[in-house]
């Protein structure tokens, strides 16, 4: 799993310089580079593997939603993206930048959550 989330990271990394002018590819890849980097230095391997499994079953709510969003069961889609900010790739409807989105808001909620655990002074409402 190590690997794969190298993969990864290289992949947004690449996206993100690639598509520098797309404003949201370049986010979405510097907001999951960041995560990964953290991610490497801060987490065990077994930690990390934990992180994967979540990453991976988050997807399974992210495909269903974002799909209805972006038009794959509508006629309509209810969000429409600047597709001169994004990739012209999709998975299905959704544009292929929300699932490097998606990787690196989810990693950086796990890093806040873990750290309000730790750290019950500051966080006292986890």
């Amino acid at each position: 799993a190590s690997g794969l989330m190298q993969i990864v990271l290289i992949a947004g990394v690449v996206l993100a310089l690639v598509q520098f002018g797309g404003y949201y590819t370049s986010t979405a890849g510097l907001v999951l580079l960041l995560a990964g980097i953290f991610l490497e230095w801060k987490y065990t391997e077994s930690e990390k593997q934990d992180i994967y499994i979540m990453l991976l079953l988050s997807y399974i709510p992210f495909f269903v939603i974002n799909g209805f969003l972006t038009g794959w069961s509508t006629s309509e889609p209810i969000v429409v993206y600047n597709d001169d900010q994004n990739l012209p790739w999709r998975l299905g409807s959704i544009p292929m930048d929300d699932a490097l989105y998606q990787a690196g808001m989810m990693l950086w909620m796990v890093f806040i959550y873990e750290g309000a655990k730790k750290n019950k002074n500051i966080f006292y409402f986890f």
